[in-house]
């Protein structure tokens, strides 16, 4: 029940809002109409006429003519009408047909329009919400309750209120953060406002940059479509070359680029593997007993191939 009372009390100040907003231009029409009365005479002149089933536009226009007012009526005004006034004053008949039929009036000096009333368009003013955020100037600390926030809102508030400046990617600006802080130093507010997700890197005093993480290869291999990174640990001496025993990490990550670090590993176990995991068809005439060490990230599977036998015969 309570329910029904504050939707019917919505609707009811709703329309309580429409009728004094109708009311005002109504009202302005009437002291318009007053002051142009002394320009234009006939709205002043009593109407004693009776009409069935006239077009709305023919009505007004035999108004202006029978009291020789210069009217343009919109020919769009179809609406059939029916009436009998007797000494009604112009004025108070065009006033009644605004607010009847929602017309608007328009004056150029002698002239009169009538026309079909358009409400103006209000642009709507986004109010953006305040971000509950307060720095502490005696101990350099945050102090905040962030619901559902643009990661760019806050950390423009956060150089706002410290004077210390950050730089993170524009596409994480609009990334949403939920948070409590109480008395948090700015490295430790970042913490706790961006997880585990990124780096924090204080590069001055009033300087910090934000990058995204880098996931770390691991020793167990993750199956294709369970996630766009597979990750895969083996030991160069796996191929028989006797040589060492020092293994290779390699991650393939977005389904074509390679992190991959290794140290004294047989070049052809490194094709061998990586071409295996990304299921890149290769032949290799001469198997290469070369032994390589070498990081790199973020390179594509023909790239790596360059590099790694980069200066060999084989390339």
């Amino acid at each position: 029940m309570r329910i029904f009372k504050i939707i019917y009390l919505t609707i009811l100040f709703a329309f309580s809002c429409t009728l004094l907003v109708g009311q005002d231009r109504i009202q302005a029409l009437e002291k318009e109409l007053k002051s142009k009365s002394i320009l234009i005479p006939g709205l002043n002149d009593s109407v004693n006429l009776s009409v069935q089933n006239w077009e709305l536009h023919t009505f007004i226009r035999s108004i202006g003519k029978e009291h020789k007012i210069n009217i343009a009526a919109d020919p769009n005004l179809r609406q059939v009408v029916t009436y009998d006034f007797t000494d009604a004053a112009v004025s108070d008949v065009f006033l009644f047909l605004c607010s009847e039929y929602s017309l608007d009036i328009k004056f150029r000096r002698s002239i009169i329009s009538f026309v079909k009333y358009e409400e103006p368009i209000v642009e709507k003013v986004l109010v953006k919400r305040e971000i509950n955020l307060v720095y502490n100037q005696e101990d350099s600390t945050f102090t905040a309750s962030l619901k559902n926030d643009s990661l760019i809102d806050v950390l423009n508030q956060m150089t706002d209120q410290s004077g210390v400046n950050f730089q993170i990617n524009s596409k994480y600006h609009d990334k949403k953060v939920k948070a409590n802080i109480k008395g948090l130093s700015v490295e430790n507010t970042l913490k706790i406002v961006l997880g585990s997700e990124f780096e924090i890197k204080r590069e001055s005093q009033d300087f910090i940059v934000i990058t995204p993480k880098i996931p770390v290869a691991t020793t167990n291999a993750i199956s294709r479509g369970g996630s766009t990174r597979n990750s895969h640990r083996m030991s160069s001496s796996n191929r028989g070359t006797g040589k060492s025993n020092n293994t290779f990490e390699f991650e393939v990550y977005d389904d074509s680029l390679i992190n991959l670090s290794a140290n004294k590993t047989n070049v052809f176990a490194i094709i061998e593997q990586v071409a295996n995991q990304m299921e890149v068809d290769y032949f290799v005439l001469n198997e290469p007993d070369v032994e390589i060490t070498m990081n790199v990230s973020s390179i594509t599977f023909e790239n790596l191939m360059e590099t790694i036998l980069l200066g060999s015969e084989f390339l």
